[in-house]
């Protein structure tokens, strides 16, 4: 869940420093870069996140990450 919440911090942000700055405009912006930075955001971030949580780990890391894109793809 962490994953999904930081992919929309990353929108909101990107709506933030680039979008036009009208409310109006604002969300239309939002929508149109939401379809393409929303599934990659969530791409990038899963895979990190899968990364840092099996890092330590000497066996099972591809299950793990598994489990993890599965849960991601479960929300």
């Amino acid at each position: 869940m962490i994953i999904e919440v930081l992919a929309i911090l990353v929108l909101v942000l990107v709506v933030a420093v680039w979008g036009p700055g009208d409310p109006d405009a604002d969300m239309l912006f939002a929508e149109r870069i939401g379809v393409w930075l929303g599934p990659l955001a969530g791409i990038v971030l899963c895979f990190a996140g899968s990364r840092i949580l099996t890092k330590k780990l000497e066996d099972s890391q591809v299950a793990n990450g598994l489990a993890l894109g599965v849960a991601v793809a479960v929300i």
